[in-house]
C-alpha cells in the first residue's frame, strides 16, 4: 500500500479507543472522590495516595498508547496497513507494555501502603512491608524485560527482529498478578479476623479488599487472548488483549480506592487501630503519665471488648485559695471511663473510679468534656 494513504477504518479498533478514554474517566473520578473525601474529612493525604496518582499517571500513558493503536489500524489486518503505519503500530504496542506494568504495580503498592498506615503492629506491617517488596522487585524485573523484549537498537519492531517468547513473558505477567492480588486480599484477612470487632465489622473491612477479585477476573480474562502476540497478524488479533488491559488496570486503580475511608478504619470498635492497645492492656497495669507511677486498674467484663480512657490527675489548690499564693497540689485518683459493646449490640459507657475524688466539680467537669469528645 503507497505511503500517505489514509488507515484502513476498524470498528474493533475504534471502539477499543472510545472504550480506554472512558476506563480512563472512570478510573480518574474513582481517584479524585477518594481523594476530596479524605482531604474533607482529615485535611491530610498518605502515601497511599500519592502511589495512586502515580498509577493513574501511568493509566494515562497506556491511555494515550491505544489510542495510537486505534489511530494506525488496530483491529485491522497487518497486510492492509502501509509501513508508516506498522512502524506506529508497533511503537505504541510497545510503549503500551512499558507503561502497562507500572500501573499494576502502582496500584498495588498503594493498597499496601494503605494496610500499613491502618496497623500498628509490627508483625502486621513487616508482611505487607515483604508483599510490597515482592511486589516491586517483580515488577521492575518484568519491566526491564518488557524494555528489551527484541533486540536492540529497536526493540519495538518485532517483525523481521528477533524477540523472546513474548506470549509465555504476558502470561508470567498475568500469573503474578493474579497471585499477588491474592495475596492483597488474604493480608486483610490475616490482619482483621484475629481481632476483637463484631462481624458486621470484620465483613465490611474486609469486603473493601475483597472486590480486588474483579482485577483477578479482569487479568484471567486477558490471559485467554494471549495468543494474539504469537500471530502474525498481530494488528488484527491484538485488540482483544489490549481492551482488556485497559479493563484491567481500570478495575486496579477503582479497587485500589475502595477502602480509602481511613476515618472509617480508625474508629472502628476495638479495631485496627486499637489492636496494639489491646494487647497492652491485657497486662491490666498502666502507667501515669504525669506521675510516672504504676498503678493497677480494673476494667469491666465484657464479652465484646471494651476501650477504657485514663483521665490525668487533676490539679486542686490548697488551702491558701485562689489569690493567696495557695500551693497546687495534684489529686491522686484516677478515673477511667469503659466503653463496651453489650450482648445486645450496643455500646455502653460506665465509669469506674480506683479512689474517691476530693474534688467533686472537677470531676463532673472531666465527665461533660468527656462526653463531648466522645
Amino acid at each position: 500500500m503507497a505511503s500517505g494513504q489514509s488507515t484502513p477504518t476498524s470498528g474493533r479498533g475504534s471502539g477499543v479507543g472510545i472504550a480506554a478514554w472512558f476506563l480512563l474517566v472512570v478510573s480518574t473520578v474513582a481517584l479524585i472522590t477518594r481523594l476530596a473525601t479524605k482531604w474533607a474529612i482529615g485535611r491530610v493525604l498518605h502515601s497511599d495516595d500519592l502511589l495512586a496518582v502515580i498509577a493513574l499517571t501511568f493509566s494515562i500513558g497506556t491511555t494515550v498508547a491505544v489510542h495510537f493503536l486505534a489511530q494506525n489500524g488496530l483491529g485491522t489486518t497487518m497486510a492492509t496497513l502501509d509501513s508508516d503505519h506498522v512502524s506506529g503500530f508497533m511503537k505504541s504496542l510497545y510503549a503500551l507494555s512499558l507503561l502497562y506494568i507500572p500501573t499494576l504495580c502502582f496500584a498495588k503498592l498503594s493498597i499496601i501502603a494503605l494496610i500499613r498506615d491502618l496497623t500498628p503492629t509490627t508483625s502486621h506491617r513487616s508482611a505487607g512491608l515483604a508483599l510490597g517488596a515482592l511486589i516491586a522487585v517483580a515488577s521492575f524485573a518484568m519491566e526491564i524485560a518488557a524494555a528489551f523484549q527484541c533486540r536492540p537498537p529497536h526493540t519495538w519492531i518485532s517483525a523481521g527482529n528477533k524477540c523472546f517468547q513474548r506470549a509465555s513473558f504476558w502470561r508470567t505477567v498475568g500469573s503474578f498478578n493474579i497471585l499477588f492480588d491474592l495475596g492483597l486480599i488474604a493480608l486483610p484477612f490475616y490482619i482483621i479476623v484475629p481481632l476483637q470487632m463484631r462481624v458486621k465489622w470484620k465483613v465490611l473491612v474486609l469486603s473493601s479488599f475483597g472486590v480486588r477479585f474483579l482485577d483477578i477476573g479482569a487479568t484471567a480474562a486477558q490471559l485467554n487472548f494471549i495468543s494474539g502476540f504469537e500471530s502474525t497478524d498481530l494488528s488484527g488479533s491484538f485488540w482483544q488483549w489490549a481492551l482488556l488491559a485497559q479493563i484491567a488496570q481500570c478495575v486496579s486503580i477503582v479497587t485500589s480506592c475502595v477502602p480509602y475511608l481511613r476515618p472509617l478504619f480508625e474508629n472502628l470498635p476495638s479495631g485496627l487501630m486499637l489492636s496494639d492497645d489491646l494487647q497492652r492492656r491485657s497486662n491490666n497495669t498502666s502507667q501515669n503519665y504525669y506521675t510516672g507511677t504504676r498503678t493497677r486498674t480494673k476494667t469491666r467484663p465484657s464479652t465484646k471488648g471494651s476501650v477504657a480512657v485514663d483521665f490525668p490527675p487533676t490539679p486542686r489548690r490548697g488551702a491558701g485559695g485562689a489569690g493567696t499564693g495557695g500551693a497546687m497540689e495534684l489529686e491522686t485518683a484516677r478515673h477511667r471511663l469503659e466503653v463496651y459493646e453489650d450482648d445486645s449490640g450496643g455500646i455502653t459507657k460506665a465509669t469506674s473510679e480506683e479512689n474517691t475524688t476530693r474534688d467533686s466539680t472537677s470531676l463532673h467537669s472531666q465527665r461533660r468534656m468527656l462526653a463531648q469528645a466522645l
